[in-house]
């Protein structure tokens, strides 16, 4: 990978699935079928090796450490180096120069008020990590103009909604918390 080369990093996050049996529409109209909610962001751009894996990492790890509450932050440091070592061989670590981002949110935003409340009492009621959370995006984003798409280029990101861009945010982020990626 000595040439910088075209690539597309998709991020997913917070996605979950919505009954028909959750509309209250369904047993008037019976117009109704199951779906998926959802968060995209789609990045391309160029990608480069970075060889100093020991630095992106260490980089890594101190952000990541030092944002932890009530927490003594770990070093590479802190571990054996040959055990380091053995892992680094293991690791790739790249960038990637934006050229354009994509991003799509499916939130139940094109449904009614009811309806959006119905569905956020049952995932709720589901009680789990997955659901909460898609309960609380479809409760913070109230618009009900359809799905929301929107298009950036390069990595001036400058969004009006403030739930969309902290939802991008947050997408973006929880999957570099789980990548090295700078």
């Amino acid at each position: 990978m000595s040439q910088p080369q075209s690539w597309l990093a998709i991020f997913q996050e917070n996605g979950h699935y919505i009954s028909p049996n959750w509309y209250p529409n369904k047993a008037i109209t019976h117009k109704e079928v199951p779906t998926w909610n959802y968060q995209a962001v789609h990045i391309r751009g160029t990608l480069r090796q970075l060889d100093d894996v020991v630095a992106v990492l260490a980089a890594q790890t101190d952000f990541w450490e030092n944002n932890l509450p009530n927490n003594t932050p770990w070093q590479l440091s802190d571990a054996p180096e040959d055990y380091l070592q053995a892992l680094y061989k293991a690791i790739v670590c790249f960038e990637i120069k934006i050229e354009k981002t994509e991003a799509q949110f499916k939130l139940s935003q094109n449904k009614d008020a009811a309806t959006k409340q119905r569905i956020c009492q049952h995932l709720h009621q589901i009680n789990s990590p997955q659901a909460n959370v898609m309960a609380d995006l479809i409760e913070r984003y109230e618009s009900n103009d359809g799905y929301v798409y929107f298009s950036l280029t390069n990595t001036d990101v400058i969004l009006s909604e403030p739930a969309i861009s902290s939802s991008l945010n947050n997408v973006i982020s929880s999957f570099s918390s789980r990548c090295a990626i700078t």
